[in-house]
């Protein structure tokens, strides 16, 4: 992995474990309950946010399985991740592709079971880009399904502002279990 996404992948996973330490204060009901009928629970924020990374990782790996003609990342590429940037921080309501809205979410979740799978796949998002070789990280290879073409670098700034996004959904959804 390069620098840049290394120091990205850092952020990300900083940033993922102190949501974790926040959220390991509460219990199974607090967890699961549903603040609203069609908003998720702060489970299924989670579930959504993991689920999100392995669709997005197995793109790319079947992006790269057929060893494709890619764009080299350049001034658009970045204006793409600056306008994906932009988006995720507005009070904007989004609504979620359909592989990974609530409707595709588990009603209920363990938070152990949860952390512990997306412990795993991070760990095996890292193993992954680690074996990349170093110019694939200049390509266009990720596709944001709002923003289009990134770099890998972009999608893990992806990552981070989708964790953002929704710590605020998580700690809306528990206001009321202080």
């Amino acid at each position: 992995m390069n620098t840049k996404a290394a120091r990205a992948f850092d952020c990300l996973e900083a940033d993922t474990k102190k949501l974790l330490t926040y959220l390991n204060r509460f219990d199974h009901q607090a967890l699961n309950s549903n603040p609203k009928p069609n908003k998720f629970s702060a489970i299924q924020n989670l579930e959504h946010l993991m689920k999100s990374e392995l669709l997005s990782r197995q793109y790319v790996e079947k992006k790269l399985s057929f060893d494709p003609i890619l764009k080299n990342a350049g001034v658009l590429t970045g204006l793409r991740l600056g306008w994906m940037r932009v988006g995720n921080r507005l009070p904007l309501k989004l609504k979620a592709p359909k592989f990974i809205a609530k409707e595709s979410l588990p009603p209920e979740s363990e938070f152990y079971e949860v952390v512990k799978r997306w412990n795993n796949q991070r760990a095996e998002l890292k193993q992954y880009l680690e074996t990349l070789p170093e110019e694939l990280y200049g390509k266009e290879i990720f596709k944001h399904p709002f923003a289009g073409r990134m770099s890998l670098y972009g999608m893990l700034v992806f990552f981070r502002d989708h964790l953002h996004r929704h710590e605020k959904q998580i700690k809306r959804a528990l206001a009321g279990y202080r």
